[in-house]
């Protein structure tokens, strides 16, 4: 979990400065953030001399290989610490390099029981209030309980908006926003990145990651919406959108954001920035997938 956690907050780094590159549509830079998962979240990865990993090859001294029935599987370990003589089974290399990570381990755990109880009571406290509240259309809810309009559900999404939102009149770019949310399967990726934190919940980095992460999806968002509606709307869009943001809740899916004023300045700007097309952007992912998530 550490080397995960070591090695995952490198992959970071780069992830956060190629998002600030203007030519890479924003509906597609939420998808950067596939990559540093997969090093959170999957402790092995291919070998591949043209990596970031080879470039630090000071934190990444010793790669520990994977066998399967004694045979190479083809990928392997991380093992920054170099605490370990090896993984299948783990064999610390003394005693009291053990000790101490059974003394991690209490501690981590009881992080995460606390984190993971703290959120599920959350969600479950929003699909109560959705259960109370008076239903507009087929995914359309409205609530005197909430002060933001927000994305319910994974399975049976929804959306619910404030009571005091006039139905259809204050709603119609609203819902736009909130459908794209779920069009795009937002909530699950959030549901993902949260669990993925709180398993690495002592590291700052994938905090501030998560952080930058939800803003990325709501800039995505605002760009879809754009393409659906058209430039011609953006200044009626970007009104609405500081209208909701001055009605936001602290735990609640997030219509605003503190992004605010960059959100606006990306949606009245929309028509500036010459941008990546699709197929650019895929190869540039794909290169960078192998970059970051290859070993030394």
């Amino acid at each position: 979990l550490v080397n995960m956690s070591l090695t995952g907050s490198v992959v970071c780094l780069p992830v956060l400065l190629i998002r600030k590159i203007h030519i890479i549509p924003r509906r597609y830079v939420s998808f950067l953030w596939i990559i540093p998962l997969f090093r959170f979240a999957i402790p092995v990865s291919i070998a591949g001399e043209y990596s970031l990993m080879a470039i630090f090859r000071n934190l990444t001294t010793k790669m520990i290989p994977l066998t399967v029935d004694t045979f190479p599987s083809g990928f392997v370990f991380a093992n920054s610490l170099q605490f370990a003589e090896q993984y299948t089974p783990i064999i610390f290399k003394t005693d009291s390099l053990e000790t101490l990570f059974v003394v991690f381990s209490i501690i981590w755990l009881s992080g995460l029981v606390v984190l993971m109880t703290f959120n599920i009571w959350s969600y479950l406290k929003i699909i109560q209030i959705k259960q109370r509240s008076s239903k507009l259309n087929d995914i359309l809810y409205r609530s005197s309980e909430v002060t933001t309009p927000m994305a319910v559900g994974v399975l049976n999404p929804s959306i619910i908006i404030p009571g005091d939102y006039e139905y259809p009149t204050e709603t119609v770019f609203i819902e736009l926003h909130e459908r794209l949310h779920i069009k795009r399967h937002d909530n699950l990726y959030k549901i993902i990145f949260l669990i993925i934190a709180c398993f690495h919940w002592m590291n700052p980095i994938i905090w501030y990651s998560h952080k930058i992460f939800i803003a990325d999806l709501e800039f995505a968002c605002d760009d879809s919406v754009i393409k659906a509606i058209g430039s011609e709307h953006s200044h009626e869009y970007a009104h609405s959108l500081i209208a909701s943001a001055e009605k936001q809740s602290w735990y609640l899916s997030k219509f605003g954001s503190s992004n605010m004023e960059k959100r606006v300045m990306q949606i009245l700007d929309s028509n500036a920035i010459v941008q990546l097309s699709w197929i650019l952007f895929a190869i540039f992912y794909g290169l960078l997938s192998y970059f970051l998530l290859a070993n030394a």
